[in-house]
């Protein structure tokens, strides 16, 4: 279950957590392949410069926005592609670490082999 509260020790995320290659870099931050130690779960962990963490106030609390948006996603009555299982809230980084479905690829990648547009009925499949 997700906690609703970040780690705040960079030395809890490396316990828990083997980070391995690369997979991708956007302008919100990059991404790497991982395994979470207790059980090999693949993950995908995500760090995000905090100069590029947009925050926001949720119950009283500061939050950064794609925590609030992907603890949204985790709701019962809602379906998200990906769930968030763990966040660290560190002093020069936000660090996500996301569901990593194997295998998967990024949707750019998808598209460029597959024409460049989808199906409306592989969108119903893909979400």
């Amino acid at each position: 279950k997700i906690q609703n509260q970040s780690n705040q020790s960079p030395s809890l995320f490396e316990d828990k957590y083997t980070e391995q290659n690369l997979l991708g870099e956007g302008g919100y931050g990059s991404v790497f392949a991982g395994y979470r130690k207790a059980d090999h779960l693949p993950v995908a962990i995500k760090h995000i410069p905090k100069d590029d963490d947009l925050r926001t106030e949720l119950n009283g609390k500061e939050l950064p926005v794609e925590v609030i948006i992907m603890l949204k996603l985790t709701g019962e009555s809602v379906r998200a592609p990906v769930s968030l299982l763990d966040w660290y809230d560190l002093d020069q980084e936000l660090i996500l670490v996301l569901e990593r479905p194997v295998p998967s690829e990024d949707l750019y990648s998808y598209l460029e082999v597959n024409g460049g547009s989808l199906e409306e009925e592989k969108v119903k499949v893909s979400c």
